[in-house]
């Protein structure tokens, strides 16, 4: 399901979905809810995630780098071998704790 969250502010939305190797390279995803999303191997390179909950997406192989991760809800996220080189604010991270794999990340 893709739609915003309210068209006053076009907030991208997005749950349960299957998006293998999508290419959001430099994309302003700033404070979009992509939960329960599959988006391994996905290019995410130089993208703005400020904000954004990714609880319970599948990051996998994913290119994270150079990224702004500022205040992302990470909770249950699978980083399994994702690249987070040069990836901005993850001291600021919310859900580390429950994130799978994040040691397993290319940091």
């Amino acid at each position: 399901t893709v739609g915003p969250v309210n068209e006053a502010d076009d907030t991208l939305v997005t749950r349960s979905s299957r998006m293998i190797a999508p290419n959001f390279t430099g994309a302003n995803l700033s404070g979009a809810v992509l939960r329960h999303v599959d988006f391994s191997y996905g290019r995410f390179s130089g993208a703005n995630l400020s904000g954004a909950s990714l609880k319970n997406a599948n990051l996998a192989n994913a290119d994270l780098s150079g990224a702004d991760l500022t205040g992302a809800d990470v909770s249950e996220t699978n980083f399994e071998g994702a690249n987070l080189t040069g990836a901005k604010g993850l001291d600021t991270l919310k859900g580390l704790s429950t994130a799978r794999n994040f040691d397993r990340a290319l940091r």
